[in-house]
């Protein structure tokens, strides 16, 4: 499959984009995503990539840090990265993807404002995720 160059204008409205992550693996089902074809497929075929990073980010991991990870699909590098630091979450609005990641025993959340007022991390990665915000400038996305 060829790469294309895709623009986003006009953004997806709010109630677009919820409607769009409702249904983000019918999505990439439809795109023909490596491994897309279940929750399950898309893990392994990411593991290969979480596995990768795994190592260069280790130096930096403590057995005390909670670690988010925003935009986390199925889980991939927080598996990758949970056995090096106390706690992992992740925010994913796909609930395919969520669910996949409650069965690894992976905390998630759907949105960044679901999280409980005042929490803090130790580290965020926010891989594959600026392309998705609506103002990549604005601390709040909207």
């Amino acid at each position: 499959m060829a790469c294309t160059l895709v623009y986003l204008h006009p953004m997806m409205t709010v109630e677009e984009e919820r409607s769009f992550y409702a249904n983000f693996s019918g999505h990439i089902r439809a795109r023909g995503v490596a491994g897309g074809e279940t929750p399950e497929a898309l893990f392994k075929t990411q593991m290969q990539e979480a596995v990768g990073r795994a190592p260069l980010i280790e130096k930096y991991l403590r057995s005390d840090m909670d670690v988010l990870e925003v935009g986390a699909s199925t889980g991939a590098f927080l598996h990758a990265i949970r056995g090096h630091v106390a706690h992992v979450l992740g925010v994913e609005p796909s609930p395919d993807h969520a669910a996949h990641m409650a069965n690894l025993g992976i905390e998630t959340v759907t949105y960044l404002e679901d999280l409980e007022p005042g929490s803090t991390f130790d580290a965020v990665a926010p891989f594959h995720v600026l392309e998705h915000m609506r103002v990549p400038s604005n601390s709040s996305g909207a």
